[in-house]
């Protein structure tokens, strides 16, 4: 969600936190972003999955797992807005090889199908290929390659497009390019999600050698990707069902990329014209585990009206002490959104939050998608109700697998409850007392996510006040000065829990008996001819105290004999 612009130019407000028209709706919806291609516009609103099922999302995708435990909270919000991420090229895989069976691959509307005389992958990938070549009216609009995997499939431009494919076919989004450039004996190694991938070169092995010694690595190990080679370029894909990897080479100077080649814009850039495309969302995650992905929807984040979580079964975040962690070349995600105070991005450990990994029988397992789970038990609070300011510490997650942690290892995440210090300000969804619950409740910087949520909802609800107060084009004078103030004084009554309100701002007598906040307001004689006419009335500044919430409770007390 994001404050109207317009509006702000005409209500200038300012908040601090210091230590120790705006719709509702907007508050409760949260935008997944995913690359995609089952629909081209830039956002989409559903109610469910079965809508988005309904649309065309593959029930395999990330998307669509992760929307599952979205709604499946209780209570949950009422929409999820999906936002797209442009996508140049898919790999097309046949789960289903059968004789005498149609296949259909549909892109921008039109089928392309062809019927298998053998019981033969690479006759059905050849027939397809064919098929889209010659199809009117997209021939011309796509490149279609028989790869040992499957069928790549690439868009000529840069326009979105669509694709479904038939029951017996899935496809993926996600993947990477590199190239052995330089032939040396030696240990050539690319690394997936931690595992490592090595072909030993021996002195005359060629670059070609050592692409296919790498992609032979690849498809006989146990990550949940796919390899296929061209002369000494790999393309490294997803699995259907799998969100993402991260992916590292060795020794760097003999490889040109990894470059990841599926999806042809930044996250950046795609959450930009998310933004552009649609107000109407507050939440912010993406399917995405590659960690440079998500720091980089953090560093978005800081700038929009947004709150960002992102989740990830990274070993160093809770294996590694802060002190450790802050001194390496690459550090954990929460260490760095604490060195970089990053106040409206939160992150979750969790080891279920992997992007999808392989069982034992070889099928993909999906990822839990804790981080929206989290979003849709706390968005689904309407911020305009009683007692609806709280805390997101202490919550369960509906379908998200509870963590069996260490103490060591919750304290290097989380820092110690009890004294609120240390750790590296982030979450863990872990037992307590028997019941499965998330901790701590922070975002990168240390701060309360229900303090940025309540500041939020301050600003956006002061600024629609003093807005609408302008809409009857009050003069410079003193009683439409009060009318002013009066307008402001009534959104803090909204926050206390004495008036009706969310409970986010305290009653606090000492600042004021009567209303708990201070505010004070200058008269038009406060100000100068020179002043008054440039129309812009700057007199009014607050003073109030946030009501917080309870985390631990420490009792003493003496029992005598």
């Amino acid at each position: 969600m994001a404050v109207d612009p317009n509006l702000q130019r005409i209500a200038r407000i300012a908040i601090s936190l210091q230590a120790g028209g705006v719709t509702k709706a907007g508050f409760g919806q949260a935008l997944c972003l995913a690359p995609l291609v089952w629909f081209t516009d830039r956002t989409a609103a559903f109610a469910s999955v079965a809508e988005m099922a309904l649309s065309g999302c593959p029930t395999t995708a990330p998307e669509y797992q992760a929307g599952g435990k979205y709604f499946s909270q209780n209570p949950s919000p009422d929409q999820i807005i999906i936002g797209r991420r442009d996508v140049s090229n898919l790999l097309v895989y046949v789960d289903t090889v059968l004789a005498g069976a149609t296949y259909t691959i549909t892109l921008d509307g039109t089928a392309c199908s062809y019927t298998s005389i053998y019981a033969d992958l690479n006759e059905i990938l050849t027939g397809l290929k064919n098929a889209i070549d010659t199809s009117v009216p997209i021939a011309g609009d796509f490149t279609a390659t028989v790869l040992s995997a499957g069928l790549l499939i690439s868009r000529t431009g840069s326009a979105a497009f669509t694709c479904t494919v038939d029951s017996k076919m899935s496809y993926t989004t996600y993947a990477y390019e590199l190239t052995v450039t330089v032939a040396a004996a030696g240990t050539y190694t690319i690394t997936i999600n931690g595992t490592t991938y090595s072909y030993a070169a021996g002195p005359g092995d060629t670059t070609v050698d050592i692409a296919t010694g790498l992609e032979a690595a690849i498809i006989a190990g146990s990550s949940p990707i796919d390899g296929d080679r061209t002369g000494s370029t790999l393309i490294i894909f997803a699995l259907p069902g799998v969100a993402s990897f991260d992916i590292s080479v060795t020794p760097t100077a003999s490889f040109t990329g990894p470059t990841l080649v599926s999806i042809i814009e930044s996250v950046t850039d795609a959450l930009t014209a998310c933004r552009a495309d649609s107000n109407d969302w507050y939440g912010l995650g993406q399917v995405n585990r590659n960690k440079v992905e998500i720091r980089e929807a953090a560093t978005y984040a800081e700038s929009d009206f947004v709150l960002h979580g992102a989740a990830k079964n990274e070993a160093i975040a809770i294996d590694t002490t802060p002190a450790a962690d802050e001194v390496l070349a690459d550090p954990s995600i929460p260490q760095r959104w604490k060195s970089d105070s990053l106040f409206r991005s939160w992150f979750e450990y969790l080891s279920d939050a992997h992007g999808g990994i392989l069982d034992t029988d070889g099928n993909v397992e999906n990822d839990d998608w804790p981080e929206f789970a989290w979003l849709g038990t706390e968005l689904a609070v309407d911020l305009d109700t009683f007692k609806s300011s709280r805390t997101w510490a202490y919550d369960t997650l509906t379908g998200v697998t509870v963590d069996n942690l260490t103490q060591q290892q919750i304290n290097n995440l989380t820092g110690t409850w009890n004294l609120n210090t240390g750790g590296k300000n982030g979450n863990v969804y872990v037992v307590i007392g028997g019941q499965n619950k998330t901790v701590t409740g922070k975002v990168g910087a240390g701060e309360w996510i229900q303090t940025i949520i309540g500041r939020d909802w301050l600003y956006a609800r002061l600024t629609e006040a003093v807005a609408n107060v302008i809409f009857e084009k009050p003069y410079f004078d003193d009683d439409d000065i009060i009318s002013l103030v009066n307008a402001v004084r009534a959104v803090f009554k909204r926050g206390q829990i004495k008036y009706g309100g969310n409970g986010f701002i305290a009653f606090d007598s000492e600042l004021n008996e009567v209303f708990g906040v201070q505010i004070n307001f200058k008269k038009r004689s406060e100000f100068t001819a020179a002043e008054r006419a440039t129309r812009n009335y700057t007199g009014i500044t607050f003073v109030a105290t946030l009501s917080g919430g309870i985390h631990v409770v420490t009792i003493t007390g003496q029992i005598g004999a």
